[in-house]
């Protein structure tokens, strides 16, 4: 198998209901191994597209979705504004989306050959369009199960577009 052989797969859903928050979408990618259609799911990435100017308060509308995601809408926004904080937006020519990548699962078997970075990063390149900001958080990789490390990103990337 060659990395030819791969299929990355996007899953997200849209909920039309006027009431619903619709600033945040959810992206479910799997990555497979191509055969004559994708075969079994050896990994997978979640992360979140947020759009500024859907949500009068991000903070709170990332609170909404889970506590992991509100200490990151914390570090990035002021929380009584919920504006992307002031020293970020003034490195972005257009600031209307942050992307957050929120998990990164792998085989074990795969792990360790920078494939899952890889493959993060052609995930990114292909949702992040009109994204500002990319943030990427570090997490243990022995235990899928253990707590997140602290809401300070280990990438921000601002990206003039």
């Amino acid at each position: 198998m060659s990395i030819d052989d791969i299929v990355l797969t996007y899953l997200s859903e849209h909920w039309l209901r006027r009431w619903r928050d619709d600033s945040i979408q959810r992206w479910d990618i799997g990555m497979h191994f191509n055969e004559e259609c994708p075969g079994p799911c050896f990994g997978t990435i979640e992360l979140y597209v947020v759009d500024h100017w859907r949500s009068p308060n991000l903070v709170e509308s990332l609170d909404a979705v889970s506590v992991d995601l509100q200490e990151i809408g914390a570090a990035l926004y002021d929380p009584e504004l919920g504006h992307l904080r002031d020293d970020l937006n003034e490195d972005l020519t257009l600031p209307g989306k942050t992307t957050i990548v929120d998990r990164v699962r792998m085989d074990r078997r795969f792990r360790g050959q920078g494939l899952g970075v890889y493959l993060t990063g052609l995930a990114l390149d292909y949702l992040s369009h009109g994204a500002g900001v990319i943030v990427l958080f570090p997490s243990p990789l022995e235990d899928e199960e253990a707590p997140r490390a602290s809401a300070r990103p280990l990438g921000l990337v601002t990206r003039s577009c």
